[in-house]
């Protein structure tokens, strides 16, 4: 299995752990940006980055079961 380096916490794992943020996102989109202006939304995110940016917005963290 190929994978995938989190271009916001640079840890490495499975290609399908890798989530992508929707354009509904954009207020964490607003925030990995300004901590990480090279990163780009379609470079995806790990879920834990997630979780902690959701987190850190107030957010509860949601765990897709699909």
């Amino acid at each position: 299995m190929e994978n995938y380096v989190c271009p916001v916490c640079n840890e490495a794992l499975e290609r399908d752990l890798m989530v992508f943020l929707k354009h509904t996102d954009h207020h964490i989109i607003e925030v990995v940006l300004k901590e990480h202006p090279k990163w780009g939304h379609q470079d995806g995110i790990c879920q834990e980055c997630l979780d902690y940016y959701k987190k850190t917005l107030g957010h509860e963290p949601y765990h897709d079961e699909a």
